[in-house]
């Protein structure tokens, strides 16, 4: 990853393998909008439960959006925050049961 996330607060963050390597590819393709979302991930380690939660059958998701891009995350109970998905709000939707 091209920048630091890591931060002083009480939250430890997780970033998935293929989220990782959909950020790399976005940093080469839409700068603007990865800036945006490296901005966006770091306020939610500020205050994760700003955001819309999802429900869904196998885990409850907290939406934020971001522009075009929506992330889609959830809290562990050890205080984790992971992130599950990012992507194009016409995309991130569709393999999400409810």
């Amino acid at each position: 990853m091209l920048i630091n996330l890591k931060k002083d607060t009480a939250y430890k963050l997780i970033i998935k393998s293929y989220v990782d390597k959909f950020l790399d590819k976005l940093s080469k393709k839409d700068r603007k909008g990865f800036i945006r979302i490296i901005t966006k991930i770091r306020e939610i380690l500020d205050n994760p439960y700003k955001s819309i939660i999802l429900k869904t059958d196998d885990k409850d998701c907290i939406r934020v959006k971001v522009g075009k891009y929506r992330v889609l995350f959830r809290i562990s109970k050890s205080d984790k925050i992971i992130i599950e998905r990012i992507g194009k709000r016409s995309k991130i939707y569709k393999n999400l049961r409810k």
